[in-house]
């Protein structure tokens, strides 16, 4: 089944792969960075503050700084730090090829994930812990959420556009121009 599926799938799954290790090259090359401090640096406050304290404080929602502060508890480097952005970066080129294999067709979705896992801005945020590619990932659901709607019109595409719509608008403020569409 395994060897079906690869055999069926084998462009994405070389897509993937080469973006991973895109991703993962050189990961902690660089130390952090001013974005990167700014998330770490408000991310350590006690877990209960975070909400509200960047309502007040900060030019971003709270899910990446919650999902930043679990990550403190490990008490490692910038590699687990940035590890969440990349796994975010290649399921957003996932993401996106089966959108565009299901808006039109599979060589489309192949161009569109082999142009997005070597984007320098995409390889960029891919390895910053930022949430920018958290952002690109719940966009994409919520497009697709949005196609799913207008092609079944069934209550689950409805449930799953809700919840994507509403991690994103808790990931960055952005996020309402997918809503627009």
């Amino acid at each position: 089944m395994l060897k079906q599926f690869f055999k069926q799938h084998y462009p994405i799954v070389l897509v993937l792969s080469f973006s991973l290790l895109l991703r993962l090259l050189f990961l902690d090359r660089f130390g952090f960075w001013d974005g990167e401090i700014h998330t770490i640096f408000h991310s350590a406050r006690p877990l209960n503050e975070i909400p509200t304290a960047y309502r007040d404080n900060t030019a971003h929602p709270p899910l990446w700084f919650i999902l930043t502060h679990i990550l403190l508890l490990a008490e490692t480097g910038p590699w687990l730090y940035r590890l969440p952005a990349v796994l975010f970066g290649v399921s957003s080129i996932a993401a996106a090829y089966i959108l565009v294999d299901r808006a039109y067709d599979r060589i489309w979705a192949i161009g569109v994930a082999g142009l997005l896992s070597i984007l320098p801005i995409s390889l960029r945020w891919s390895q910053s812990a930022r949430m920018y590619t958290l952002f690109l990932f719940l966009s994409i659901l919520t497009c697709f959420y949005c196609l799913d709607i207008l092609q079944k019109q069934k209550e689950a595409s409805w449930i799953g556009f809700s919840i994507v719509s509403l991690l994103n608008l808790y990931t960055h403020y952005f996020s309402l121009f997918p809503l627009l569409i």
